[in-house]
């Protein structure tokens, strides 16, 4: 049997009811907002007789999940390979690991490596590294060498090595490639001696900390590709919805313009769209006005290209403009606002330059207008020019 969840109301009020059926007696709705927001849905409808839009859009289909996918395991034992100069012809030999002592660069007697210690670990983010661990136990150095002392530290150093990537879906490709490169040299040992080999000596931990790093910048070009591949990419033709469900994160405003019969609207949005909103829907101007959603396949998008800021490679992105106004001379304004310094940093550039070459490039019924809009001490300025600046002088003063 097969069930279908949609987020507005039937016109029968019978179907609008569902039920549970559960031999779990604990069964709860859990404790946050957005779970509880589900059961709180309010429906605004589409007015009648409004004049819809019709313009290209692009929906995003999310498969990065800030994570080291398993591609990596094979460029980190690469790495550790090339280090030792060990080709492929070598692997599983019995003289390989002979190749590898030699070379002297690992301490390899487990047996004699009883202190674990950590060794020259910096965590970037140690807020962000306890929720990756759910708070795990951590000591600097521990004077029992228990396997599961051994392994808490082991899995600890994965974490840390996995960043900046999510280091809960990560750390265990760390951990397998370090297993597979061992296995590729014909360690017969068990792993936990693989552990304790790391746990336990400064050098060996500052090896596999440069050799893990120099695998993550190869491993960069690679994971581009693999974005590239995975990403899934929806284009259709984006009009006003009919109906929009709502949840308890957003209150009843009062607007003449707006495009639905109520507006709701996020209680936390900032200063800068309340007043935006307040003047479009004063202007004699204005036919209506939208506000835009994200992150779902119902609102409207526009495909822009930006940087990944540790890898700095290229990758697309969805970026969803604030606001969609119909002007009573026929054109159709996609607008993003922007407060203070968010003008002037993060992706405010991409997103303008990909918001400038749609609206020239895309075939729409009406004609198209908008931009960037910032808002400062003596009115509300505009950019839609091809190529953004952060020069504010250069601006265009917007009137409503």
């Amino acid at each position: 049997m097969k069930g279908y969840l949609y987020a507005s109301p039937y016109d029968e009020p019978e179907l609008n009811r569902a039920y549970i059926y559960t031999n779990i007696p604990s069964l709860a709705v859990k404790d946050d907002k957005e779970s509880l927001d589900f059961f709180k849905i309010r429906t605004a409808r589409l007015k009648k007789g409004i004049q819809n839009v019709e313009l290209p859009s692009v929906f995003l289909h999310r498969t990065d999940y800030g994570d080291l996918t398993q591609r990596f395991e094979n460029v980190l034992v690469e790495e550790l390979h090339s280090r030792f100069g060990i080709t492929e012809a070598d692997w599983w030999q019995p003289e390989t690991l002979e190749k590898v002592r030699a070379k002297k660069l690992l301490e390899w007697d487990a047996d004699k490596l009883r202190k674990p210690v950590l060794s020259n670990v910096i965590v970037q983010n140690i807020d962000k590294m306890a929720d990756e661990m759910q708070n795990a136990f951590i000591e600097k150095v521990m004077l029992t060498v228990s396997v599961q002392n051994i392994q808490r530290e082991f899995d600890y150093l994965a974490h840390v090595w996995s960043l900046p990537y999510a280091p809960s879906r990560s750390y265990q490709k760390i951990k397998q490639a370090i297993y597979r490169w061992f296995e590729h040299l014909g360690y017969d040992r068990r792993w936990t001696d693989v552990q304790r080999m790391v746990t336990c000596s400064e050098a060996n931990q500052d090896f596999f900390t440069e050799c893990i790093k120099a695998a993550q910048e190869k491993y960069a070009t690679v994971r581009q590709e693999e974005m590239k591949e995975k990403r899934q990419r929806t284009d259709f033709m984006f009009s006003l919805p009919e109906s929009d469900g709502f949840g308890d994160s957003y209150e009843h405003v009062q607007a003449v313009k707006y495009a639905f019969g109520r507006c709701y609207l996020r209680k936390d949005r900032p200063d800068t769209e309340k007043e935006f909103e307040r003047r479009i829907d004063a202007s004699d101007d204005v036919e209506w006005w939208y506000k835009n959603g994200e992150k779902a396949r119902q609102y409207f998008a526009i495909a822009y290209e930006a940087t990944e800021p540790e890898t700095t490679v290229p990758v697309l992105r969805a970026f969803y403009p604030d606001y969609i106004v119909r002007w009573k001379d026929g054109r159709i304004g996609i607008y993003d606002t922007k407060g203070g310094f968010t003008a002037s940093v993060g992706e405010a550039a991409p997103k303008s330059n990909a918001l400038q070459k749609y609206m020239k490039e895309s075939a729409t019924e009406s004609p198209l207008t908008g931009g960037i809009l910032k808002k400062r001490p003596d009115g509300w300025y505009l950019f839609d020019a091809e190529q953004y600046t952060e020069d504010l002088m250069v601006w265009e003063r917007f009137e409503f």
